[in-house]
């Protein structure tokens, strides 16, 4: 098991170093820091010396060795348009963005796991039937339409819950519910296609042939052979969702990663845009780790090199 959280490590530093180069390499590409952050009177002396300092007249991996070497140590550059370090501005944001994913991620839990347990038992029923056009319908709404359809029923004509903004548990129940529509559908299609596979598998036959309880076979034999893609599937969806809710986020004016990276994108802040990008990086290799670690636990069949 150590060796393997540690050949897990070594990958995921592995490809934060790949995530850091294609980000830098991206980032130049976009433009001139010195042609947006300097005004227009600036001479071309005070330009060279602003590239200078930011070290982007030199050959681009060289550029590259000299940001590994400061993030290194911590430092990801100061932010042009927030005059504070990169990373500083990347944290601060990080917390509403796990506050939204995680309750999303239940959400969308409490909602897709069950119904799609029982779509699975009762299959071809009437029950099967809706909730496979349930699961059509919330994959292909769109989020941002979803989200202003709920501020117009739920805040501008009911008033009973606020448009936008963080501070309450009110201000959390509607984009929540917005963000875990998509994810709860995908969770619900997962789950019922996973427990299809196995309540056909011998063994299955087996334990109703001896006799043992309904609940008993759901529970011992059947949702824990089933809960590997459905883990797998809530891993992932908890990674994409960590990297911003990006529609999300600016329909309710949610402050986190995804508002965040929008108006650095806007304002060519290069610095916070990188930051933000290992951030996630990092963010989703833990992820990544911890579900690999509970493979094992949920099913010892799985043998972890």
């Amino acid at each position: 098991m150590l060796s393997h959280i540690f050949t897990r490590l070594v990958q995921g530093l592995v490809t934060l170093l790949v995530v850091i180069l294609v980000a830098l390499a991206l980032v130049r590409l976009s433009g001139d820091p010195a042609m947006f952050f300097l005004p227009s009177e600036a001479t071309d002396e005070q330009r060279a010396e602003y590239r200078h300092k930011l070290h982007l007249d030199e050959p681009f991996p060289i550029q590259y060795i000299y940001y590994m070497a400061n993030v290194a140590k911590g430092d990801f550059g100061m932010s042009l348009t927030h005059y504070e370090p990169s990373l500083t501005v990347v944290l601060r944001h990080v917390p509403p963005t796990l506050e939204l994913t995680g309750v999303a991620i239940l959400i969308a839990l409490v909602i897709g796991f069950p119904i799609g347990v029982l779509a699975a038992i009762k299959m071809h029923s009437i029950f099967d039937y809706v909730c496979r056009i349930i699961v059509v319908l919330g994959q292909s709404i769109a989020t941002f339409w979803l989200g202003m359809t709920l501020i117009m029923f739920f805040a501008v004509r009911l008033h009973w819950l606020p448009v936008s903004g963080r501070g309450s548990l009110s201000n959390i129940v509607l984009p929540s519910v917005t963000l875990a529509a998509w994810v709860a559908a995908l969770i619900m299609r997962i789950t019922r296609s996973s427990v299809l596979d196995v309540i056909t598998q011998d063994y299955v036959r087996t334990a109703r042939a001896k006799g043992l309880a309904g609940h008993v076979v759901l529970l011992r034999h059947i949702l824990t052979n089933a809960m590997l893609p459905i883990v797998t599937v809530v891993a992932l969806q908890f990674g994409a969702l960590l990297g911003g809710a990006l529609m999300t986020e600016i329909v309710f004016a949610w402050p986190g990663i995804g508002t965040l990276v929008l108006s650095s994108v806007e304002t060519r802040d290069f610095p916070v845009i990188v930051a933000t990008i290992v951030v996630v990086a990092v963010g989703v290799t833990i992820v990544n780790l911890f579900v690999d670690t509970l493979y094992g636990w949920i099913d010892p069949r799985v043998r972890l090199q």
